[in-house]
């Protein structure tokens, strides 16, 4: 038995999703996909679109096996910690043997030969990084061109879906992982493409859509099952619609206690205060604060963590390393997988939430804040495990 794990948001499931798990399957032969998706809150730093389980709903219905959920601390975290604590939950099951991923490169080798240079990043590499920052450049801009300052040949640390196959591919390295990396090409539109591709479009050009309510626009672009599922939410959830709890702890918190913030940097909290004086959304905050050096994800994460009270201290204690898995959902007919899970994983197994550790506590505050902001009729505290009798397209 050959078990393939695919890291995704499916935020929300679309075309483009259901032709990599095709493609996976096609290419590596594999019996079974184990899928670890964003819980309730995305790495761009907002809240996904729809609850975590209609989501996963979505991706039991077309093609995986096992949905487990990665926890909001490191689903809203950069690339380097969300890929690590995604990699490091596929490689605690002991069960995996494959990690599949779409990548705008798919050679390996070029992959890993970038993994191996952020693992062993000379001082020229840090030092240009450095100089680059201070001159006002983000972070992914400074480190791509320092690498191919110093290093020989282009790295593929400039589109997004490569820079996160580095980090599946160095977070294996650095676990010493057995599990084998997989890259499959991605296809249609962009990351953040706002156009529609014949059948594919990105999750940020089908959110807009739906969001103002043209599902005629993504019909071709999502599995009819996705889309009325999608269709069946209470309401779509918005950043915007976080405003008011934004205000409220910003005017309440100290400014010892913000600078404590996960990722905050140096003085970032006055210029969002600054900001908030004046306007009133979330997303026009952003927009404000922005600047070379601030993107609006490194922001719109920052926000979410000032709303949520993710502390720096909170977030370092557990080292990138989820202290559980958490199945949200599984096909019934491949409950032998759910077993060899439980049996073989190096972490405790949670299918309910009874005696949740601190981190568990956690994600149950966070998913009950976005079910009172989407106005959910359901309580966290009342979901039960996602069972299907039949998977038809597995």
């Amino acid at each position: 038995m050959k078990i393939a794990g695919i890291i995704a948001e499916y935020n929300p499931f679309h075309n483009g999703h259901a032709y990599q798990i095709n493609k996976c399957r096609e290419l590596t032969g594999c019996d079974d996909i184990v899928a670890i998706m964003s819980g309730d809150y995305t790495q761009r730093g907002e809240p996904a679109i729809v609850n975590k389980y209609l989501r996963a709903e979505m991706a039991l219905l077309n093609g995986v096996d096992i949905v487990i959920e990665l926890p909001s601390i490191f689903s809203m975290a950069s690339a380097e910690y969300f890929a690590f604590s995604s990699v490091y939950l596929l490689n605690a099951t002991n069960s995996v043997d494959l990690l599949c991923f779409g990548s705008e490169e798919t050679d390996i080798e070029k992959l890993s030969a970038a993994a191996d240079v952020l693992l062993n990043e000379s001082d020229d590499f840090k030092h240009i990084i450095s100089t680059k920052l201070k001159s006002g450049m983000s972070f992914a801009t400074a480190r791509h061109e320092a690498a191919n300052e110093v290093y020989v040949g282009t790295l593929p640390l400039r589109d997004p879906n490569s820079i996160l196959g580095v980090e599946y591919i160095k977070a294996l390295k650095k676990l010493e992982s057995s599990i084998v990396p997989f890259a499959v090409q991605r296809t249609g539109a962009g990351h953040d493409s706002s156009n529609f591709s014949g059948c594919f479009a990105s999750a940020s050009a089908i959110r807009n859509s739906a969001k103002i309510g043209h599902f005629y626009e993504i019909e071709r672009v999502m599995p009819s099952n996705s889309l009325d599922l999608l269709k069946s939410a209470s309401r779509l959830t918005d950043i915007d619609d976080f405003s008011p709890l934004l205000h409220y702890v910003l005017f309440s918190r100290t400014d010892q206690k913000l600078a404590e913030i996960f990722d905050m940097s140096e003085g970032l909290h006055n210029r969002i205060i600054s900001a908030a004086k004046s306007i009133y959304l979330i997303s026009d905050i952003v927009k404000q604060v922005k600047t070379k050096r601030y993107t609006y994800t490194k922001i719109q994460r920052v926000i979410m963590n000032i709303i949520l009270n993710v502390t720096k201290p909170f977030f370092n204690e557990h080292s990138g390393k989820p202290p559980y898995i958490r199945v949200l959902g599984f096909n019934k007919d491949k409950e032998y997988l759910l077993r060899e899970i439980v049996k073989n994983s190096s972490i405790p197994v949670v299918t309910n939430i009874k005696n949740p550790c601190e981190l568990l506590k956690f994600d149950l505050k966070a998913s009950e804040l976005f079910n009172a902001m989407s106005k959910s009729p359901f309580s966290e505290y009342s979901r039960n495990i996602l069972k299907y009798s039949k998977n038809p397209y597995a």
